[in-house]
């Protein structure tokens, strides 16, 4: 088939079929590399999710921690930084519903957490809060303001909005486990096309540069090889016509040359025999007088 091509479409076609497989390196390893980003974001937005969720916890945490402190103490500078811990355990779970748009578990947790959180602040927080500053009014710091049923009422609340968080963040975690398990697996399996495809486009390359070359010099090779026999005294010698393109036009025109060189030098032999046989003849018949006298 290729001893039917001209040169350049040889060498087009090659060099074609080497770009081709370049740029098909070129787009699976496009394609994985926007799943590996794709798979990062992902990854990136779990752990961002998972930062929220703890800072949920924290924020109720806080929450905790100064109630229980103003309860004892009566210290007002204590309670301050309550209203902003509050809202930030709001804002923070705000946050995981708009992040785990897209997850109905997450969704349905948030929605039963949102109001565990408001029940426990404004039922449990609040009214010990409030009941410590009347205390503070008029019994003074040293008497205790929470009662053994708030305890427990405001600890059972905690213990399931925790429940929930822990939930949530167990939740995440499976994901962020499953979702490193497949960018292992998408990364492995990106160096192996890489690599496989890099060798394989070197192998492939060598194949049709050697075809290639093979193409071109063995018809320069014969052309060589019948000018040498030539110029050494094969006036019979021809080159052998290994394909119909440039090259072999070229050998095809370089054999009719050599058999039309052929040709003249045997007819100017030709011409040469007659003339010297005419000559002879010539001078036979002249040197007959001569002897006869």
């Amino acid at each position: 088939m290729l001893k039917d091509l001209r040169i350049k479409t040889k060498l087009a076609t090659g060099f074609g079929l080497i770009v081709a497989i370049i740029l098909v390196l070129l787009t699976i390893a496009y394609i994985n590399f926007s799943k590996l980003s794709m798979a990062n974001q992902w990854d990136r937005h779990t752990l961002e999710v998972l930062l929220e969720v703890r800072d949920i916890e924290n924020a109720l945490l806080q929450v905790q921690t100064s109630n229980r402190g103003f309860l004892l103490t009566g210290d007002e500078s204590i309670a301050a930084p309550m209203p902003g811990q509050e809202a930030l355990a709001y804002r923070h779970l705000k946050q995981v519903a708009v992040l785990t748009i897209d997850n109905p578990s997450q969704q349905a947790r948030v929605a039963r957490l949102n109001p565990l959180m408001q029940e426990w602040i404004d039922n449990v927080i609040h009214p010990l809060m409030e009941k410590r500053r009347q205390l503070n009014k008029t019994a003074g710091v040293s008497v205790q303001a929470a009662t053994v049923a708030d305890i427990v009422s405001g600890s059972k609340t905690m213990a399931d909005m925790r429940g929930l968080i822990a939930e949530m963040a167990a939740e995440e975690n499976h994901l962020l486990a499953i979702r490193s398990e497949d960018l292992s697996d998408l990364r492995q399996m990106m160096t192996l096309v890489l690599t496989a495809g890099g060798i394989g486009c070197v192998v492939l390359a060598a194949l049709i540069g050697y075809v290639l070359s093979r193409a071109l010099l063995q018809p320069l090779n014969e052309l060589t090889d019948a000018v040498g026999r030539i110029a050494g005294g094969q006036q019979h010698a021809r080159a052998k016509v290994l394909a119909h393109d440039e090259l072999g036009q070229v050998a095809v025109e370089f054999n009719r040359m050599a058999q039309s060189i052929e040709d003249n030098q045997a007819n100017q032999l030709a011409a040469t025999n007659l003339l010297k046989s005419k000559v002879d003849t010539l001078l036979e018949v002249v040197s007959k007088p001569r002897r006869a006298t």
